[in-house]
């Protein structure tokens, strides 16, 4: 009998703000292969998992904001071939900052939810959208 492999396990954050009335997500690209995705990472022993997703917000996206500790779904998703256990939290960005960490190798994109729909579809990442449903 052939034992399974354990999935990977990832923390991303779904950074949404409100502009003129209507809700934005904000993606970026992957340093992998350029396709569109959330901010996202791994655990870390030092940090609670809300805070790693609040420090992937701003280390990949430069984004600033509340992270709800309740505000956690979890989900399974083919990353790269590879299955991937995630612990997604919504993001309620207060600050966008003009330049982070991470600025230079990738590119950051505040969208209207139907074009992040279009944008994550390929990598994948549209499912986490369909499953935290925020609201337009």
């Amino acid at each position: 009998m052939l034992a399974r492999a354990m999935p990977s396990r990832k923390i991303v954050v779904l950074p949404t703000l409100e502009i003129e009335g209507s809700l934005r997500v904000v993606v970026v690209t992957s340093r992998a292969d350029g396709e569109w995705i959330l901010p996202k990472g791994n655990f870390e022993s030092d940090l609670a998992p809300h805070e790693v997703a609040a420090l992937e917000a701003w280390e990949e996206a430069g984004l600033r904001g509340s992270v709800k500790r309740s505000s956690a779904t979890k989900l399974d998703l083919e990353i790269r071939g590879e299955a991937t256990r995630l612990t997604c939290f919504r993001m309620k960005v207060d600050e966008i900052a003009e330049s982070w960490p991470e600025d230079h190798q990738r590119e950051r994109r505040i969208v209207r939810l139907r074009k992040a729909h279009e944008l994550l579809r390929k990598s994948g990442f549209s499912s986490i959208l369909d499953e935290m449903q925020p609201a337009d």
